[in-house]
């Protein structure tokens, strides 16, 4: 661990990584802590539970060897070794991962503590070319060894390659800092909306009745903009989450004296924020005027109101919203007042470039063709192939073609004769491509790896059509289709486990929502905090029922939800009616003597999204 070795090379294949004990000062590398990843020399340094990998030197992934892993019964693991890491990633995101081809599909991979699994099961898939995958986890306390694990699910499984292992540091984590447009409203002009303010010191405006309330062109959360008239120029925001807040203000201003100056800014109720200098050469000179004002808050806010501010030294202010053409408008925009984890994920669904392929035309449809052209990419558990060919003399022969090497996976397309997999066209001799004279649907009837061409017709099955009905000698064939492949699969997207995650084993997507409602004696009651906008509201009905409104879209079945009173003398809650996705009723009473009463309480909610 004491050497340095300085190397240069073009960009590589795949993610390169540092060999355990090596250090790269300058360089983009994290350090790796697989004491052998890539079997360059031997296979030592990994534990395994039975003799299933061999150094492979025929055609390695990475040139000089690769790891060649042949399970003989399920269960059998192979483990890669690991140094300590180091004392710095204590309590930080760690990223376990390789880079394998072949069908892996029979195995699955995980990380390791010692002997305490950690992540859930990453399945491995058949592959045609190299693929990388990795897995995320917290590097932990490290009182145990990280390592990752390969393990094989049935005694059928293949032979497939590994290379480049890699535990460290997450390479695939990255801190983002993305700005939320809460939302706008502006005030509707009318004939006698003015506000105006005499005074030298910063402060409200005076109420006009004449003024409407705000009218919200748009509201895409975090937080909800009311609605209420309060005859002042604010904004009135609740449920918003903590982060740095933006607030824009456009209107238009005048002063009453000829040139005065005046200022305009933007108070939360507690902090004054921004600015714009209001200087008239004459009397009632309007001008236009943009506030730009900025707020902080380390915790969520309940309600929170933005209202525009004046002073003026020598005059009056006022703001002018009696104009159709400049109306009153407010925006919100929100930063996260620390940044957020964005996870960059690499194993979901295969897909690789499109290459140059062997599509067989029947000779007995199309004659000698020429200038074939066919290429296809994988998507998932599917190849989709495109071509083009001239046909030679046309006969009566069966319109098919062969793609030898791939088998069709019957299980997922419909029967013989009704599985329409793509399109094809002709074009007569010269003609461009898009000028066809004839389409038609790409079928499979039979065979693994046969497809055929029919025209159009009045059944619901799709016949043989011959190649000279289709076109003439000289016509060009154009199709393209996609088909189901035996061994592919689409792999679902591991959740990635990072610090503070929170995990279920649900086989679906769960949310967690939490709030604080003060103490409620009448309806509604007021909610003193809560993650995001997921209620609505909370409504009393009598003394003790409670009511939790969900805004729509947060759960898609009904949660189960705790709440917790705060309260000494042994108030509990109980469910009242059946759940449901839009609301959750509960009593608060007294656990001794069975006594309805109001209370003040937490909730904690958890059910599928």
């Amino acid at each position: 661990m004491g050497f340095i070795f300085t190397f240069y090379s073009c960009a590589p294949a795949y993610p390169a990584f540092v060999r355990e004990g090596t250090s790269l000062p300058g360089m983009n590398y994290s350090r790796n802590f697989v004491i052998n990843p890539e079997a360059d020399k031997n296979i030592g340094n990994i534990t395994v539970s039975a003799a299933i990998i061999t150094r492979n030197t025929t055609t390695p992934l990475q040139a000089p060897a690769d790891f060649s892993i042949d399970a003989t019964a399920s269960g059998q693991t192979v483990k890669f070794d690991t140094v300590t890491l180091d004392k710095s990633l204590k309590g930080q995101n760690c990223e376990a991962k390789l880079v394998f081809t072949g069908d892996a599909s029979l195995y699955k991979a995980y990380v390791e503590q010692g002997s305490t699994k950690v992540t859930t099961d990453l399945q491995l898939t058949n592959e045609t070319s190299s693929r990388p995958v990795s897995i995320n986890f917290p590097c932990g306390d490290l009182t145990s060894n990280s390592h990752l694990v390969v393990e094989s699910t049935s005694a059928s499984a293949a032979a497939f390659k590994v290379d480049q292992v890699y535990t460290g540091l997450a390479t695939n984590l990255s801190n983002v800092a993305q700005a939320q447009f809460v939302g706008s409203a502006y005030y509707a002009t009318t004939a006698s909306c003015t506000w105006s303010r005499t005074n030298a010191a910063m402060g409200a405006f005076a109420t006009t009745a004449a003024c409407p309330g705000p009218t919200i062109e748009l509201n895409p959360g975090p937080g909800v903009i009311q609605t209420t008239d309060a005859d002042l120029p604010r904004l009135t925001v609740t449920n918003i989450p903590s982060g740095q807040y933006r607030v824009v203000v456009s209107l238009s201003a005048y002063n009453n004296a000829a040139g005065a100056t005046s200022n305009l800014s933007v108070s939360d109720g507690t902090t004054t924020s921004g600015q714009c200098i209001v200087s008239s050469s004459a009397a009632s000179e309007s001008g236009t005027c943009q506030i730009e004002a900025n707020f902080s808050y380390t915790s969520d806010q309940a309600t929170k109101t933005f209202e525009v501010y004046g002073a003026s030294t020598s005059s009056t202010i006022n703001i002018h919203n009696s104009n159709s053409l400049a109306k009153t408008r407010m925006s919100l925009y929100r930063y996260p007042s620390s940044a957020e984890i964005a996870v960059s994920i690499n194993s979901g669904p295969s897909t690789t470039d499109w290459t140059s392929i062997t599509v067989t035309p029947a000779s007995g449809a199309f004659g000698t063709v020429t200038n074939g052209s066919y290429f296809a990419r994988r998507v998932g558990d599917s190849l989709q192939v495109r071509g083009y060919f001239k046909a030679g003399t046309t006969a009566a022969g069966a319109a098919t073609f062969d793609l030898s090497g791939y088998s069709v996976d019957t299980a997922k397309i419909q029967a013989a004769g009704k599985a329409n997999l793509g399109t094809w066209e002709t074009m007569a001799s010269g003609a461009a491509y898009g000028s066809g004279n004839r389409v038609g649907a790409v079928f499979w009837n039979s065979g693994t790896s046969t497809f055929n061409m029919s025209s159009s017709g009045s059944t619901d099955t799709f016949g043989l059509t011959a190649g000279s009905a289709l076109a003439t000698t000289g016509d060009g064939v154009a199709f393209e289709f996609s088909f189901p492949v035996v061994g592919w699969s689409s792999p679902t997207i591991n959740v990635p486990i990072i610090v503070g995650s929170v995990t279920s084993n649900s086989s679906g997507a769960e949310r967690v929502e939490r709030a604080l409602v003060t103490f409620c004696a009448s309806s509604p009651c007021t909610i003193a905090s809560q993650s995001g906008t997921w209620l609505s509201s909370v409504t009393r009905a009598s003394t003790g029922w409670y009511t939790l409104n969900f805004n729509t879209g947060i759960f898609s079945g009904a949660p189960v939800c705790s709440f917790t009173v705060k309260d000494t003398n042994n108030l509990v809650f109980q469910q009242n009616t059946s759940a449901s996705s839009s609301s959750y009723q509960v009593k608060s009473h007294r656990g001794s003597t069975g006594t309805i009463e109001d209370s003040e309480f937490t909730v904690m909610c958890m059910g599928p999204r």
